[in-house]
């Protein structure tokens, strides 16, 4: 298949060989111009105009049986190319669109030919206009309100992070355990390969990009995805961990906005192909691959969510906002005025989650917002707020810890280690550890049970008195234990039966067996008791 041959233009063709009767009556190529972006997307105008932007070059051939003579006029009438030939089956470059062109209505003539001019359009990127208005903290989500003035019925909405100029690809497992880390190099990429070599492989790239085309007799534009760009395979047949620069060849010049980056993988057992949304911005590429997914702006006020349980670097930064308007894709950043850090409180001897808890807080920071999740204690306010401390409660079975959360910089994550003792649990039987016994901590206000195994139970806990019951069937055992800050209580539970309860009937005819003289067989049964 031709590379970046457009869809409607493949239709077209089948349309003709469907149509095919006869030489006599066979349906021609329209006689026409054709335009396109690049020697590749050229198109008979009779099946889409192209809209140019500045920076995109002007593609044409000639549709007819014979050489055609053109003269392009800007808006304003002015002669930018004058008596150009376009030749059959050849496209060439007719203009390339500079900073300084006139926007608005261009015209191809033909000359010394009747047939009429053919009009395109110049434009440029127009986008809305948009702004973060407002933050509310619910649990582990935060939410922000988004305001967009203009016409918002195209646009694209995302909450993107840190941004990071890389792409990760992830090698299919059969062929390599590492992956691809592609970063944009002037016009090219640059390759980082890690993992084990399993298997040689080749990989390639192609870069799509979103160009639109007037549809004739109609006011709508039909917009293509086309192959901008592409890579020669790389063979890999060893580990190399250093960089390696994979020249692109470009089939058109890239425009500043979204670009969908595909990685082709394969060798003779498989092949892969990974598609990343990425930007491409004057400084280079920007991954949207964290960003979260772009939703479709539904009106001109709405909101957008974000899970605050992932780490540091997906917490939103910026408002990404992408329009499509007039044939054009734009893309604008705006700042988000709120800035979100964590403190997650964990037992002062293990540094790990505690079980069973729940924190809540006192007083708010001016201007700032809190929220709790489970353990976790979360903090939004304007980056001048930082560093700023939060009196948090910590309960656990009904025991509470005061503590302050210290929130020292913007789009963190902080451990707060809360002052705990430990219990060891260690549950028995016969003087062997006894696995699948229910063991429970009861607090004054909650419980936590767990199974025993093969290894004593650990258990953190808020300093206090506690309840323990260790249970298997009918074996129990209730103690009171003490915890102290700092350090381990350790409870021994033997849960081996009794003598009363192992007595067993043992049917053996010389012991427990008597026969009568008149043949009634008499069973010592054993006796329940002291």
């Amino acid at each position: 298949m031709v590379r970046g041959v457009p869809l409607f233009l493949i239709l077209i063709l089948i349309g003709t060989l469907v149509g095919y009767v006869s030489p006599s009556s066979a349906a021609t190529p329209p006689a026409e111009l054709g335009l396109g972006y690049s020697a590749t997307s050229v198109v008979p105008i009779s099946a889409g105009v192209p809209v140019y932007m500045r920076g995109d070059q002007l593609w044409a051939e000639s549709f007819y049986s014979y050489p055609v003579v053109v003269t392009l006029f800007a808006p304003n009438q002015t002669v930018v190319t004058a008596e150009r030939y376009l030749y059959p089956t050849s496209t060439g470059i007719l203009y390339v669109f500079g900073d300084n062109d006139s926007l608005g209505t261009w015209k191809i003539m033909l000359i010394d030919s009747a047939a009429p001019p053919v009009f395109f359009q110049l434009v440029q990127e127009e986008s809305s206009n948009a702004s973060v208005t407002g933050l509310s903290l619910s649990g582990n989500t935060a939410t922000y309100s988004v305001s967009v003035n203009g016409d918002f019925n195209s646009d694209q909405a995302c909450l993107l992070g840190e941004a990071s100029s890389s792409v990760t690809v992830k090698l299919p497992p059969l062929l390599s355990t590492g992956a691809l880390r592609v970063q944009w190099q002037e016009g090219s990429l640059t390759v980082t390969r890690n993992g084990t070599v399993l298997s040689p492989y080749t990989y390639s790239f192609e870069l799509l990009q979103s160009y639109s085309y007037e549809l004739p007799g109609s006011s709508g534009l039909d917009t293509v995805q086309l192959e901008v760009g592409f890579s020669n395979p790389v063979v890999v047949t060893q580990v190399n961990t250093s960089a390696q620069l994979i020249p692109l060849t470009w089939l058109a010049t890239p425009r500043e906005g979204e670009f969908d980056l595909r990685t082709v993988v394969s060798s003779p057992a498989e092949a892969q192909v990974a598609e990343s949304s990425v930007l491409y911005t004057r400084g280079g590429l920007v991954s949207l691959d964290l960003c979260a997914p772009l939703v479709s702006v539904p009106s001109s006020s709405f909101k957008l969510s974000a899970d605050l349980d992932l780490p540091p670097s997906r917490w939103p930064r910026q408002l990404l906002l992408v329009s499509m308007q007039g044939g054009v894709e734009s893309y604008a950043f705006y700042s988000i005025p709120w800035s979100v850090a964590r403190a997650e409180i964990v037992g002062g001897q293990s540094g790990k989650p505690l079980s069973s808890t729940s924190a809540t807080v006192g007083s708010v920071p001016a201007g700032g917002l809190v929220s709790t999740f489970g353990g976790e204690v979360f903090f939004a306010g304007p980056q001048e707020s930082f560093p700023t401390t939060v009196q948090v409660g910590l309960s656990q079975l009904g025991r509470t810890w005061r503590l302050n959360a210290t929130f020292v910089a913007p789009f963190t994550a902080e451990l707060l280690r809360a002052s705990t003792g430990s219990l060891n649990v260690n549950v028995t039987s016969g003087g062997k550890a006894l696995s699948n016994a229910s063991v429970t901590v009861v607090g004054p206000g909650g419980s936590i049970t767990r199974l025993s195994g093969t290894r004593p139970l650990l258990f953190e806990l808020l300093p206090g008195s506690y309840n323990l019951t260790a249970q298997q069937g009918a074996q129990t055992e209730t103690r009171t234990v003490l915890v102290v800050s700092g350090n381990t209580a350790r409870a021994a539970m033997d849960l081996t039966p009794q003598s009363s309860d192992i007595q067993l009937v043992l049917f053996v005819a010389v012991a427990l067996v008597g026969v009568a003289s008149n043949g009634v067989v008499w069973f010592v049964l054993p006796r329940r008791g002291p």
